[in-house]
């Protein structure tokens, strides 16, 4: 038995190696994996989140994100003639899994292109990434486990969207990080979503996709807002292994959002179910009529 904890936390390890993680709440939040997606929703926006994956597991996943975002301009009046548009963030995520910890830090950098009444973003993340081990959990003598250390990273991504839908692709660890014998891959990242008003009401249909090492993902969501984003629920699955449920309430610029995921594999009465819980605070932009804009789908 104390073989097969030990090749089962090994096999842990190496599966969480293989992807970055994905949050879920009040949405796919695309600044997460895409940076061109910075700023676009807000002018400015501090988020806070916590997800709790697997918690049956002893050294099961646990994710702590911490993301801001500002809309900068410079070089020009309040009327926003002749202006430079520099949406910058901050990103922190810090993983944990078993005996495995890793720390990503980066600086998104978006550049907004209007396109009509649509707007296009290139963005880039610019960072680090950091891998520890705390062997004290759990001790053999494996060689191919991965040494500690800290590399560069970069993520890159397009972010397209308008009055009613917004479309991104992204690439994260674009530079295939490497510490020792551990290798992050590249993961490619695609999200897209549509706006559908029903009266005073919103519904929210997002989409939300994965492609690492040879292994896809596909996730599905959809919220439906009660007028003035007082209130939101949700709900949407993920076509390998569980359905989600969620809740967002707002206070004021105060948003917290709760995610609840149970899985359907046949593991399920052995992992447990996921708990995901964010608060944000948040100030929407404001569109002056002349430049054409509008507002984001949420």
């Amino acid at each position: 038995m104390k073989y097969c904890i030990l090749l089962l936390s090994f096999v842990s390890i190496s599966s969480f190696s293989q992807d970055d993680p994905f949050l879920a709440s009040d949405g796919f939040t695309p600044f997460w994996n895409n940076p061109a997606a910075t700023a676009s929703w807000n002018k400015f926006s501090i988020n806070t989140t916590y997800r709790n994956q697997w918690p049956a597991l002893s050294g099961n996943r646990q994710t702590l994100a911490f993301s801001t975002e500002a809309d900068l301009y410079a070089g020009g009046k309040s009327s926003y003639r002749n202006v430079i548009n520099l949406p910058i963030g901050f990103n922190a995520i810090f993983q944990s899994n078993g005996p495995q910890k890793i720390q990503s830090l980066n600086v998104p950098l978006s550049i907004p292109i209007k396109l009509g009444k649509t707007t296009l973003a290139i963005g880039a993340a610019a960072g680090i990434k950091r891998i520890d081990y705390d062997w004290a959990k759990l001790t053999f003598g494996d060689p191919a486990i991965p040494t500690a250390g800290t590399t560069f990273d970069l993520n890159t991504g397009l972010f397209w969207y308008g009055k009613r839908h917004y479309l991104g692709l992204s690439v994260t660890n674009l530079t295939s990080p490497k510490i020792g014998t551990y290798q992050r891959p590249r993961q490619y990242c695609f999200q897209a979503g549509y706006k559908i008003k029903l009266g005073n009401h919103t519904l929210f249909p997002m989409l939300n996709g994965t492609y690492v090492d040879g292994f896809y993902a596909l996730r599905a969501m959809a919220y439906f807002q009660f007028k003035e984003d007082l209130f939101s629920i949700g709900a949407g699955f993920n076509h390998r292994s569980s359905v989600v449920a969620s809740a967002t309430v707002r206070i004021k610029k105060f948003k917290l959002a709760y995610v609840f995921e149970v899985y359907t594999s046949k593991l399920n009465n052995a992992q447990g179910n996921s708990h995901e819980l964010r608060l944000s605070y948040t100030m929407p932009k404001v569109f002056p009529a002349k430049m054409k804009m509008v507002t984001p789908p949420f």
